[in-house]
């Protein structure tokens, strides 16, 4: 059933296109770093440059709020439609008597999971290896350069860069994962696409837009510490986790199979 899921995505021509988007959006900033050097801009270090820095300032962090804030939309459209699919046409049915409802979610669970998350740290992993390629041999660093530091995980990430970003990577990653989930066991419950859809995005935009923002888990190098992003972490995962949980002994232990 996983294989058969993943053979589906592939085979739809909006879903390949919106894949290759967003794996290769980030390197679009890239090209805002280019033209500001052009003009006599310092040349950044190349983790300096990285996607999730949000370093491109003067034009409100657009490239970042583009991709993280309508993160869900992109993960639904990718990886949950096709839940809703399988409901109108009545295919849902079908793979369930053959395979039973358990494996038929925990599938689709999976895969929204593993595809999402693949995806948004592919798309970092070929921004960060782009900068260094570019940028190899830039000098020049915004954070710290007399040795004073804000707290002992500031000074952490600013001696491992590199090591940093890509801890960050991950961390970004497995959360959109996460929300990715959230949406497909939306949408194996409810099937209808606007009540998912929005159900989805409250829970991603609530955090969000909370004083200590689920955006300072995906930022390295800020001067968020890690007394304030450690609990963010948890609490954003922790609330996704439980309404996934919810949702699939809902659906598996609970629910009809045929409706």
């Amino acid at each position: 059933m996983f294989q058969f899921s993943i053979k589906r995505l592939w085979r739809d021509p909006v879903r390949n296109i919106l894949f290759c988007v967003i794996l290769f959006y980030p390197l679009i900033e890239i090209v805002f770093f280019l033209k500001n050097i052009i003009v006599g801009d310092s040349v950044l270090l190349p983790d300096y440059s990285f996607f999730l820095m949000c370093k491109s300032a003067g034009i409100g962090h657009m490239f970042q709020s583009l991709l993280l804030w309508f993160m869900p939309l992109y993960c639904l459209l990718l990886t949950a439609d096709d839940c809703i699919e399988d409901y109108k046409i009545g295919l849902r049915n079908i793979i369930i008597s053959k395979i039973g409802k358990k494996k038929y979610v925990q599938s689709h669970l999976i895969k929204s999971f593993l595809y999402s998350f693949i995806l948004i740290l592919g798309a970092l992993m070929i921004n960060l290896l782009i900068n260094h390629i570019i940028f190899r041999g830039g000098q020049f660093s915004p954070f710290d350069d007399e040795g004073i530091y804000i707290s002992k995980f500031y000074e952490w990430e600013v001696l491992h860069p590199l090591l940093t970003n890509v801890i960050f990577s991950v961390i970004t990653s497995f959360v959109c994962g996460l929300i990715s989930m959230v949406g497909t066991i939306s949408a194996i419950m409810i099937h209808n696409k606007k009540i998912v859809y929005g159900i989805t995005m409250v829970l991603w935009f609530v955090p969000f837009l909370q004083r200590k923002s689920l955006m300072y888990l995906f930022q390295p190098h800020s001067e968020y510490v890690l007394d304030t992003i450690v609990p963010i972490g948890i609490s954003v995962s922790t609330v996704y986790l439980v309404y996934i949980i919810l949702g699939y002994f809902k659906e598996v232990y609970f629910g009809k199979t045929s409706i």
